[in-house]
């Protein structure tokens, strides 16, 4: 058993989770936040001329109130798509023993530019064609690529981020050792009562 989850009850796990979780969601929030200002800022600049247009029409404040929008709820968003990784459903339990970290990762940015793109998918609609940030088949761009190594997902170089990424899946494998070490324990004492059960019938 791993030294760290040694000694350590089920409950005191699930707290290591749910604080090591927080910190994951808040990074998160901010970096995808600053990824949408710059989308915003370069998206409206380089396309001035539908910039103007859309001044001129009236429907610029609309759409700055809706990207408005789209940041003010951010960390809600994240908060709710970091759902599907709870260390509540049974299904995950296997899926945090076995994932590796690059593995996390991978999805992790998947899931941060579904969300950041949410803003090109607003300046879509107000016919703006030329988002920053997006490649030509509309996928959002975070930061920059990595080829030709295990992570072949798109990786933001924010520290604090992949560190309390890397904090998070560590409390998670902890929790699972240890609710299968109660679990076996369950299982011998269950077996144990049985054989006595038995012996004195």
């Amino acid at each position: 058993m791993n030294h760290i989850a040694e000694g350590k009850s089920i409950e005191q796990c699930m707290e290591d989770v749910t604080v090591a979780l927080k910190a994951v969601v808040d990074y998160a929030a901010k970096e995808i936040s600053e990824q949408i200002d710059k989308v915003i800022e370069n998206t409206v600049e380089n396309n001035y001329v539908k910039t103007e247009e859309l001044s001129t029409s009236g429907s610029l404040s609309e759409l700055k109130v809706r990207l408005k929008e789209l940041q003010d709820s951010v960390a809600e968003i994240v908060e709710q798509k970091f759902e599907k990784f709870s260390i509540n459903k049974k299904e995950n339990l296997d899926w945090f023993k076995e994932v590796h970290e690059y593995e996390l990762k991978e999805k992790l940015f998947t899931l941060y530019k579904s969300i950041i793109g949410e803003a090109g998918k607003i300046f879509r609609e107000y016919g703006y064609i030329d988002v920053y940030g997006e490649s030509s088949k509309g996928h959002p761009a975070f930061v920059y690529t990595q080829h030709g190594t295990t992570i072949t997902g798109p990786e933001p170089k924010n520290e604090d981020l992949l560190d309390a990424q890397k904090k998070w899946l560590d409390a998670c494998k902890i929790y699972v050792e240890v609710m299968e070490q109660l679990n076996r324990e369950e299982i011998e004492l269950g077996r144990k009562k049985a054989a006595d059960l038995w012996s004195k019938a």
